[in-house]
């Protein structure tokens, strides 16, 4: 594994020794690169400051398939059956108009897609057994809540995200507007 870090000059490697140096995946020498943000973990003061300026590793990353780790450790964590961690969605519900502007406001409107996009995680992590506690009994238990009594179905059935929903003084546009997802929730039982 080799790990990006700021002090690795990303600009300078190009052509044929950025190749070289990931192709090494295929030599049995390199098989994944593992990112880590500056600040982000004890003893990480070393780490990415400026992901623009890893552009051309990461490019050429993806040209030779090769796996960027940063989101593996996280989704070992949360499919572990761990109670420590739960569902935490940000979603910003703001108005097009009022997102889509010179000042516009921040976060991203994930609650219509964010059950199929977790489902579809734990399911690649061999772990859909863990996704009930995750996604409903760890953060009411963490904060000492009592647990919903209502259930969701998740069905494996494809949907596409649609371009935007109406509301009463506007339309609000979805996370993955316009993509198919493959698990579509629902509050009603199966039939």
């Amino acid at each position: 594994m080799c790990v990006l870090v700021s002090t690795l000059d990303c600009e300078s490697l190009s052509g044929d020794s950025l190749h070289a140096l990931l192709v090494s995946g295929k030599s049995g020498v390199v098989f994944a690169v593992k990112l880590y943000p500056a600040g982000a973990t004890t003893n990480s003061q070393h780490g990415v400051t400026d992901i623009g300026k890893c552009l051309p590793v990461l490019e050429e990353m993806a040209k030779q398939g090769m796996p960027l780790l940063v989101r593996q450790a996280i989704v070992s964590a949360v499919t572990s059956g761990s109670r420590r961690y739960f569902l935490g969605t940000d979603s910003a519900p703001h108005d097009k108009r009022n997102k889509e502007c010179s000042c516009g406001c921040a976060g991203i409107y994930s609650a219509p897609v964010a059950l199929s996009l977790y489902t579809k995680v734990f399911e690649e992590a061999s772990a859909l057994d863990k996704l009930e506690a995750f996604t409903s009994f760890n953060g009411p238990d963490f904060y000492g809540l009592p647990r919903n009594a209502s259930k969701i179905v998740l069905r494996k059935s494809a949907w596409k995200v649609p371009a935007t929903y109406k509301h009463s003084s506007g339309e609000i546009v979805p996370m993955f507007t316009g993509s198919i997802l493959e698990w579509l929730p629902s509050d009603q039982d199966e039939e």
